[in-house]
């Protein structure tokens, strides 16, 4: 089992409160490598150069053209 300490976590969200309760929970939770960006392209650039383990992503960000997460709809 990997500790959660070593586990790189990275936040991506457009609301600047949603961001910092999640931080705040995951350092309670024992995590203590976590990285923050605030929208789609941010947390792609933050992807590339901090190879997170975990990415926690807004499903319903606006839509950005190198989103790192797809947008799915018709």
């Amino acid at each position: 089992m990997v500790a959660a300490s070593a586990l790189r976590v990275m936040i991506v969200d457009d609301d600047d409160g949603m961001r910092k309760l999640m931080r705040r929970t995951l350092e309670r939770m024992g995590f203590s490598q976590i990285y923050t960006a605030k929208d789609g392209s941010e947390g792609l650039q933050l992807a590339r150069s901090q190879t997170p383990d975990v990415i926690v992503s807004d499903y319903d960000m606006p839509t950005h053209a190198r989103s790192p997460v797809p947008q799915g709809g018709s």
